[in-house]
């Protein structure tokens, strides 16, 4: 199945003509399908530049005067560096073409993320005006095109880039405000506590549940717009623009308040057809992933218990999941060995809100639960314990039966 992307990223081509744009228009339909779109330059995230054509020296020198902050692809015959591009050499290979835009899109998706988060940014992080200047005028960083030999390193640079630029946001918005509580206070305790199953979250598990057991297709229509859920293709339908879900994951809602139904996969085209506004694709556990974290916000599934050691059940794939604050060193301090969610924090040096965000996440797409046998084992020690004390624990009741025949033959 490939990639979808939930908007298309929107690019122009400059200094080519027609037939060139076709062209790559047909690489994007045939090998990127639903990836990218062709647009002008007033609606362009994202730009292919061709330096070898007429005039094209001087369109180039006026592009990065009106947009330098637009991350581009460089096309041409001669190896050109500029800051904020990436360069593909002529002739074209559509593998090494196709794989460097992929830079482009991450660094678009990457703006796109930035620009959302700061749109809910908190009024206490308005008068940080030394700030400010730094997050709306640095361009996003973009890592050099890599080779095959060191694409994975590039990756995770790419990453480490990504957590740093946007983690105070992310802090803020996915994993909410909490301080870190003491266990011991049952007020504090209390408050790192929710229960799924009165928020969207548990409408959205039991639709999914429900549509794996039928091998059926699942409706959930309302506030959240109209959703289709398809689970035997991890793939998602939704007419709402993600953006405006977050806020609604924090309310308290009942099933009844949406329109459920569970319907035969062959129908699925009808339902699609049906529906007036366009929908949106995703994956269903990327999306999974999204709501726990909105949901959670910080915060653990009821009944989740602080000192059971967590295992991690394999690695997540964090390069398409939403990248909650240290969620890098969380799920690579849990891959070594088990340990508990506030041992994790303590030892990361980390607020117990970020790992406890990580962990509802992890543990509501199945990818991460408590270590039961510990508690197993705790179990049967006391059971042990306890067998070991009858054993040399005298019996009260036989030896007061005792008592009572020798009373009864010494005064006979």
């Amino acid at each position: 199945m490939p990639e979808i992307t939930v908007k298309p990223i929107r690019v122009v081509a400059l200094g080519m003509d027609d037939h060139a744009r076709n062209m790559y228009n047909l690489v994007f339909t045939k090998h990127a399908a639903a990836q990218y779109t062709l647009v002008d330059i007033n609606q362009a995230e994202a730009c292919i530049f061709d330096l070898d054509g007429y005039g094209a020296q001087k369109l180039w020198e006026n592009y990065r005067i009106a947009h330098p902050e637009l991350p581009t692809l460089v096309l041409s015959l001669r190896e050109k560096q500029f800051e904020n591009t990436q360069f593909v050499k002529k002739p074209i290979n559509v593998r090494e073409f196709l794989n460097t835009l992929t830079l482009i899109k991450e660094a678009v998706e990457e703006r796109r993320r930035v620009r959302v988060l700061e749109s809910y940014q908190p009024n206490m992080d308005k008068p940080r005006k030394k700030e400010a200047p730094a997050q709306n005028s640095t361009p996003v960083p973009m890592p050099v095109a890599p080779s095959v030999a060191t694409s994975l390193h590039k990756a995770g640079n790419l990453m480490a880039s990504r957590h740093s630029h946007s983690n105070r946001y992310a802090s803020e918005i996915e994993c909410g405000q909490l301080p870190d509580i003491n266990i011991r206070n049952a007020e504090q305790l209390e408050k790192i506590y929710y229960d799924p199953q009165q928020h969207f979250q548990g409408i959205f598990e039991n639709a999914v549940r429900e549509a794996k057991e039928k091998k059926s297709c699942f409706l959930l229509e309302g506030f959240i717009g109209k959703m289709m859920l398809n689970p035997a293709k991890n793939q998602l339908m939704i007419t709402s623009p993600e953006d405006t879900l977050h806020s609604l994951m924090l309310l308290a809602t009942r099933t009844h308040a949406l329109k459920t139904l569970c319907f035969d996969c062959i129908d699925l085209p009808y339902y699609v057809q049906s529906t007036s506004l366009p929908f949106r694709y995703s994956y269903l556990d990327q999306f999974h992933w999204k709501v726990a974290i909105w949901s959670a916000h910080g915060r653990l599934p009821a009944g989740t218990s602080l000192e059971e050691p967590i295992i991690l059940l394999h690695w997540p794939n964090l390069t398409r999941l939403l990248l909650t604050p240290y969620a890098l060193q969380i799920a690579a301090l849990w891959s070594e060995r088990p340990l508990s969610l506030l041992e994790t924090a303590q030892g990361l040096g980390i607020p117990q809100r970020y790992v406890f965000s990580f962990y509802s996440a992890a543990h509501a797409t199945g990818l991460a639960f408590p270590e039961r046998r510990s508690q197993q084992r705790r179990e049967e020690d006391e059971r042990y314990q306890v067998s070991l004390e009858s054993l040399f624990k005298p019996n009260e009741q036989k030896r007061s039966l005792l008592k009572r025949i020798l009373s009864h033959l010494h005064f006979s």
